[in-house]
């Protein structure tokens, strides 16, 4: 009867550490210990008069598939709010239409370009975070020159240069 006890409780231990450590090797070995124990309910000549005969050892059986899956929803439950899961959870989610709207509102946004755009580079605005496609609305600009987002299309801010500094080549 230990035996059995101790496999179910190993078994449930190793599945639910493989949510910390993901690899199907514990959560395999978790299933083979599981199992093992319940195999062993139907073949030990040994038990309990409570679980003696057909009824009493599905009824353990029960009582430890129906343990185990309380045990390990509960671990899924408030394994987030453990201190070691806060640094194996990501917190943050992305949203697109949150960003979207980030980005909408940078529509006249105002800069200078760290490198030519020709038509795309690099353009320093305070405002963006994240990685962007600069594009010249017209071909070309200067390093260094004043810019002005105009527009955003496809993830692309399109810039225009200010007080016609624009160069066409």
């Amino acid at each position: 009867m230990t035996t059995i006890v101790l496999l179910a409780v190993a078994g449930i231990t190793l599945i639910c550490l493989e949510v910390i450590l993901p690899g199907l090797i514990l959560g395999i070995l978790g299933l083979i210990a599981s199992m093992t124990s319940i195999i062993l309910v139907f073949t030990t000549e040994q038990m309990p008069a409570l679980f003696d005969g057909f009824g009493g050892r599905f009824l353990l059986v029960s009582i430890i598939l129906i343990g185990s899956m309380i045990t390990f929803l509960t671990w899924l439950n408030y394994f987030d709010k453990l201190p070691l899961a806060k640094g194996l959870l990501i917190r943050e989610t992305s949203n697109s239409k949150d960003e979207a709207i980030k980005s909408d509102q940078l529509i006249g946004a105002e800069g200078h370009t760290i490198t030519d755009l020709n038509p795309m580079g690099k353009v320093d605005i305070k405002d963006v975070l994240g990685r962007h496609e600069f594009v010249a609305e017209n071909g070309f600009i200067k390093a260094g020159t004043p810019i002005k987002v105009i527009k955003i299309k496809n993830n692309q801010f399109i810039v225009r240069a200010q007080n016609n500094q624009e160069l066409d080549t």
